[in-house]
């Protein structure tokens, strides 16, 4: 798979598993107080992600800056990764199995419902 196809198919997965958080997980936990400041500082990494993937989308994966702005990307997700870890421990604690289970559900749908809205986005 050639670079371009390849940041393709990672625009379009982070963009999507981001945007569907921000409709359905980070509403529903905006109402606890134990997961709340940790809501806030991933939506500031979503968007910084966010900028990240369309600075990258508007670069020629021949340019030595495609593989810097990679690199930067992949360091920004893994700091995230480590902090939505914290958010699920703190999820654990004040959420009930079947809320969860609730919550897992309509997380799938939206996902799917958003995934032509990324596929546009892409696209342009």
């Amino acid at each position: 798979m050639r670079c371009g196809n390849l940041f393709q198919e990672i625009y379009k997965a982070l963009n999507l598993h981001a945007r569907t958080e921000e409709v359905v997980f980070y509403p529903a936990l905006r109402e606890y107080e134990e997961t709340q400041e940790y809501i806030e500082e991933a939506e500031e990494e979503h968007e910084d992600v966010s900028v990240l993937l369309e600075e990258i989308k508007a670069i020629q994966p021949n340019n030595p800056e495609f593989i810097e702005k990679i690199s930067e990307l992949k360091e920004a997700v893994q700091h995230h990764e480590e902090e939505e870890s914290e958010i699920f421990d703190a999820v654990r604690e004040c959420i009930s199995e079947e809320q969860l289970t609730a919550l897992g559900e309509e997380f799938q749908k939206t996902k799917a419902k958003l995934e032509p809205d990324i596929e546009a986005a892409l696209a342009q």
